[in-house]
């Protein structure tokens, strides 16, 4: 036995030696202890702020898939509710100006009657201006007919080629009226051929038809994107009225000659405001050779304008007669003579009426924001019916056909300003 393995055998035995190694083994064991509990705790911090920090980031960044697998959704913080916006309504698209251009009587008789196969020089100025309006509309007071028999007890009677139509198709006139007087001055026959004329569709007629409920049926057409209706009346009492008034079994003119049927036209009038934007009424009315307006043309405009008519322009004078506003309707009593045979004296001073319509102030009106008128001006282009019949723009005689133009508008008692 060594001396170093002697003395730690003594050592050892020793009771005091024994107690003080186990105190030092203890406190070893406590350091141990100690120094593992506070590596856990460090690893517990260091795990927990991980997850931390991995959570955010899955919170604001796209999870990228390895290839061939599908990547899983994005965690994405909810939004903050708001409160929806309001919608607003959409604006309607502008629309420009139109005009609408009214022509008085036109027929073929005498020297007239040669322009359907000899166009007059006059012809082509005229086509210009007709034309240059966005729409045109004239009183065609003629039947359409080479056959039948003149009406017994008319002074006179009027027809002409159905090749008139497209005469006047080719001179800028976009639709005619034919509930006028002379419309069946041929009789049944002459009105056979007349209806015949319209169904070939060359160019639009208003107010005759197969029965009353065509002849009342209104044109409907498209001017500049303004949905219009045009109707056409006679209010005369003559030869016509009494035996080619339209009845549910009889073909004819339109008449309001008689309380039942302006009530009728009334009637119409009011239907077709409520899917067009534009209601025209083109009667043939007053006392012939007379420039001021007579109590019934007073009374049936002012029933038309009650019951949605925009404008309301006629004729049946052979002279001009005032024009202007009757609250938010534009009326014009009378256009005179336009293509005729008769050229001296008063019969001869005609002129074409233009209005212009603002369909913004249509557009406003369906909206409630405006109760005005969409007829914002009127012009008045004096003009001479030459021998050939066809009238020319007036040079030398256009200060007095303004004048006797002002003097009839006066006695219209219709404003001469829109509202």
């Amino acid at each position: 036995m060594t001396p170093q393995r002697s003395r730690r055998i003594r050592l050892n035995q020793d009771p005091v030696y024994r107690r003080r190694r186990l105190v030092a083994g203890l406190l070893s064991a406590a350091l141990v202890v100690a120094l593992l509990a506070s590596i856990v705790a460090a690893w517990r911090s260091a795990s927990t702020s991980a997850r931390t920090a991995a959570s955010s980031v899955t919170a604001t960044l796209p999870v990228t898939a390895t290839p061939g697998e599908t990547a899983p959704p994005t965690e994405q913080a909810t939004p903050t509710p708001t409160a929806a916006s309001p919608t607003a309504s959409p604006t309607p698209a502008h629309r420009e100006p139109i005009t609408i251009t009214f022509a008085g009587d036109v027929h073929f008789e005498d020297q007239v009657r040669a322009n359907l196969t000899n166009p007059s020089a006059n012809l082509p100025a005229l086509r210009d201006m007709l034309s240059a309006s966005t729409f045109t509309m004239a009183n065609l007071e003629t039947a359409l007919t080479e056959r039948g028999t003149p009406i017994a007890g008319k002074t006179y009677t009027f027809r002409a080629a159905p090749s008139a139509l497209t005469f006047l198709k080719d001179l800028g006139v976009d639709a005619v009226s034919m509930a006028n007087n002379h419309a069946a001055d041929f009789g049944s026959v002459g009105l056979q051929d007349t209806l015949a004329a319209k169904a070939s569709g060359v160019l639009p007629i208003v107010g005759l038809g197969t029965n009353i409920e065509d002849a009342l049926t209104p044109l409907t057409v498209d001017i500049g994107g303004v949905r219009t209706a045009i109707f056409a009346t006679s209010d005369l009492n003559d030869e016509t009225s009494s035996q080619f008034s339209a009845t549910a079994t009889r073909p004819g003119i339109v008449s309001t000659n008689g309380t039942a049927g302006a009530a009728a036209l009334a009637a119409a009038v009011t239907r077709a405001k409520a899917d067009h934007e534009l209601v025209i009424v083109f009667p043939h009315w007053g006392t012939e050779t007379q420039t001021c307006p007579n109590d019934s043309q007073r009374r049936n405009a002012k029933a038309l304008a009650a019951a949605g008519a925009d404008i309301v322009v006629g004729g049946h004078a052979h002279r001009v007669q005032g024009s202007g506003w009757s609250g938010t309707t534009f009326v014009g009593y009378g256009l005179g003579n336009f293509i005729w045979y008769n050229n001296r004296g008063s019969s001869a001073d005609t002129g074409v009426l233009t209005i212009t319509v603002e369909p913004d102030v249509l557009a406003k009106r369906a909206a409630g924001e405006t109760t005005g008128s969409p007829v914002v001006a009127e012009t008045w282009t004096p003009m001479l019916i030459q021998r050939d019949g066809i009238p020319v723009a007036a040079t030398q005689s256009a200060d007095r056909l303004m004048a006797a133009k002002k003097a009839a508008d006066t006695c219209s008692g219709l404003a001469q300003q829109a509202p």
